[in-house]
């Protein structure tokens, strides 16, 4: 049962270095549940294979760049709090979602074992950049297609 391991997942998934993070493996019926509620609440624009792109911008949940840099904070905070500016709402009870934080916890424990993948260690290191440059790229490169201010 889920509930076995739930306390000590959630730090992991909440934690921002993730290299480290290894999930006990779920039993079968709990992944019978986390399919179930994968089908019932992700597949309509994810893809019952997790293939993506059955509704606009729906990212595919089998890309191995996706799973091996956003697990587990980053997919655990998507499902439970939703994506600023796209369709992806929270569901997280929080959110007035169907979704407690053990049903997240299922769903990124099963998103990770379905299809394992190797994670990437990020650094944590403070990038500077140079927003001038930045923006006259974007102006040229960017700016055409998604808008002079990232709206499109």
């Amino acid at each position: 049962m889920i509930g076995r391991f739930c306390v000590g997942l959630l730090s992991f998934a909440l934690a921002s270095a993730h290299a480290a993070w290894e999930p006990p493996p779920l039993s079968d019926d709990d992944m019978q549940r986390a399919e179930s509620k994968y089908q019932q609440y992700c597949a309509l624009c994810h893809g019952e294979d997790r293939s993506g792109y059955k509704a606009d911008h729906a990212p595919s949940l089998r890309s191995q760049s996706l799973r091996s840099t956003g697990l587990p904070g980053f997919i655990y905070q998507t499902i439970g709090w939703g994506r600023a500016n796209t369709a992806m709402e929270g569901y997280h009870v929080e959110m007035g979602g169907p979704l407690n934080n053990a049903d997240l916890l299922l769903l990124t424990t099963w998103l990770a074992q379905v299809e394992p993948v190797e994670l990437i260690d990020l650094p944590d290191d403070v990038i500077e950049g140079d927003a001038e440059l930045g923006g006259e790229i974007y102006a040229a490169q960017c700016a055409e297609c998604h808008g002079e201010t990232g709206q499109g």
